[in-house]
C-alpha cells in the first residue's frame, strides 16, 4: 500500500485502501442560478464546507433545485478544502459542493461507527497535512482520500472501540449542549437589556439561529434612573502602537503583545515583543480591549501586562459614573452590531471615528455592578466548561493514540 507509511497502524488485523470498502463522492458545486435561501420540496440541502455545519450536525444554509452530487443518509461527510478532516453523520439527504466528499461504507467487514471513529484518528494523525496541497486553501484530492490506509480489527474488536470512546463522545456532546446554553442564556441577557432599545433592537440572533436585522439608530428608550452616554465625551480611546514584526517571538522572550487574535482569543499561542514599550501602550487586568478588523471583538483584559498592538483599542471611561467592567459588557454587543452593519469591504474595519460616536446607556453605579456580576458569571461558568470539553478531548486523542499505535 503506497500511502500505509504515513499513518502508524496496528499489525494485528487488515489493513486496506479506503476505496476497497467505501464509495467515495467527490462534492461539486451546482449552477449558480438553483441556488435558493429557503428550504421547499423541490430542493435539498447544500452543504459547501464548515459554514454549513453546526458542531455536531449539518445545517445548510442554501438550497438547491439541481443537486449535483448527493449525500445519502448513513454517508460519512468529510470536508476536503480548508479545514479538511473534519467528519460528521449524515442525517438526510444533501447536496455536496466542492469542499465536501461523501464516504459510504460497502463492506460488511467494518462497522460504520467504527469508520468514522477511525477517520478521526486518520486527522488526529496528521494524514492529511502530509498529502495536502494547494495555496490559498489546503485541499485534499480524490485519490489522497481513496488511499487513505484503513486498519480494519475483527468486528468484535471494532466494537469494543466504539464503546470504549462513545462516553467520552457523549461528555463532549453534553458539554457543548451546556456551553450553547450558557451562550444563550447571555444573549437573552443582553435583551433584556436593551429590550425597549430602539437602536439597538435586532442585534441578537432569533431561536432559529437567524440574525434580526438592526433598526435605524435612534435614541434608547430606557428607564427613568439610567442615561445615554457618548462614548467620545466620556472615554480615552487609545489605538495600539505599530511594533516592528521582526522583534516579535514566541519564545516568552519580552512583553507579551495583545493582537487583534489575542482579543478574539483565536491566537494558538502568545506572540511577545522585545522592542521597547512605551508606559502608555502597556495594558492591565480590566483593561477594555476592542479588536478592529475582521470579526469585531471586547475582551476585557486578565492576563497580566502587555503590550497593545495596532488594530487593537483600549477604551477607558474618563468619568466616575461608568464602571469599566460594565463598559466592558455593554459593549460587546454594540461592537458586534458595527461589525454586522458594515458593509462593501473584504475586511471589516472599525475607527476610532466611528467608536467616538457610539452612546451606550448606563444606570446607576450599584445596578451596573449587578449587571457586571451577572455576565462575569455566566463568562466563568462558559470558561470552566470549555477547559472540560479541552480536558475530554485531549483525553480522547490520547485514547485514539493508544488504541491505533
Amino acid at each position: 500500500m503506497k500511502y500505509s507509511n504515513l499513518i502508524n497502524i496496528p499489525d494485528d488485523g487488515k489493513v486496506t485502501e479506503l476505496s476497497e470498502i467505501c464509495d467515495i463522492k467527490m462534492g461539486n458545486s451546482p449552477p449558480g442560478e438553483s441556488y435558493m435561501d429557503y428550504e421547499s420540496e423541490e430542493n435539498v440541502g447544500l452543504l459547501q464546507g464548515a459554514s454549513d455545519f453546526t458542531s455536531d450536525e449539518p445545517s445548510p444554509r442554501m438550497f438547491t433545485s439541481e443537486p449535483s452530487k448527493i449525500a445519502r443518509e448513513g454517508d460519512i461527510l468529510l470536508f476536503i478544502r480548508a479545514t479538511i478532516g473534519n467528519i460528521y453523520y449524515c442525517d438526510d439527504e444533501y447536496c455536496i459542493g466542492r469542499g465536501v466528499a461523501a464516504i459510504s461504507n460497502t463492506s460488511d467487514t467494518i462497522k460504520n461507527e467504527y469508520l468514522q471513529v477511525y477517520l478521526e484518528y486518520v486527522k488526529q494523525s496528521g494524514y492529511y497535512e502530509r498529502v495536502s496541497s494547494g495555496t490559498t486553501f489546503n485541499s485534499i484530492s480524490s485519490k489522497d482520500i481513496k488511499r487513505i490506509p484503513v486498519y480494519v480489527p475483527s468486528l468484535k474488536k471494532q466494537k469494543e472501540i466504539v464503546s470504549l470512546l462513545s462516553d467520552v463522545d457523549e461528555y463532549i456532546s453534553n458539554t457543548e449542549e451546556r456551553i450553547e446554553l450558557l451562550k444563550k442564556k447571555k444573549r437573552g441577557m443582553y435583551n433584556l437589556l436593551y429590550s425597549n432599545n430602539n437602536e439597538y433592537a435586532g442585534l441578537f440572533k432569533d431561536d432559529t439561529g437567524e440574525r434580526i436585522a438592526p433598526a435605524s439608530w435612534s435614541r434608547f428608550d430606557i428607564p427613568e434612573d439610567w442615561d445615554l452616554c457618548n462614548l467620545g465625551e466620556t472615554c480615552n480611546i487609545l489605538s495600539g502602537n505599530a511594533f516592528s514584526s521582526d522583534k516579535f517571538n514566541k519564545d516568552n522572550n519580552g512583553m507579551q503583545l495583545i493582537k487583534r487574535a489575542t482579543v478574539n482569543q483565536t491566537e494558538s499561542e502568545p506572540t511577545y515583543t522585545t522592542e521597547s514599550v512605551d508606559e502608555k501602550y502597556i495594558m492591565c487586568n480590566g483593561d477594555v480591549l476592542v479588536s478592529m478588523d475582521g470579526n469585531f471583538e471586547v475582551r476585557i483584559w486578565d492576563e497580566g501586562k502587555a503590550a497593545l498592538n495596532q488594530r487593537v483599542c483600549r477604551i477607558s471611561p474618563e468619568v466616575d459614573y461608568i464602571s469599566n467592567k460594565y463598559l466592558g459588557y455593554v459593549l460587546q454587543p454594540i461592537i458586534k452590531h458595527c461589525e454586522y452593519s458594515t458593509g462593501g469591504t473584504t475586511v471589516s474595519s472599525l475607527s476610532v471615528k466611528k467608536l467616538k460616536k457610539i452612546n451606550i446607556p448606563y444606570p446607576p453605579l450599584k445596578t451596573q455592578k449587578e449587571i457586571s456580576g451577572i455576565f462575569r458569571n455566566i463568562d466563568k461558568s462558559i470558561r470552566c466548561a470549555e477547559q472540560d470539553m479541552e480536558k475530554m478531548e485531549k483525553l480522547k486523542t490520547g485514547l485514539l493514540q493508544q488504541i491505533f499505535r
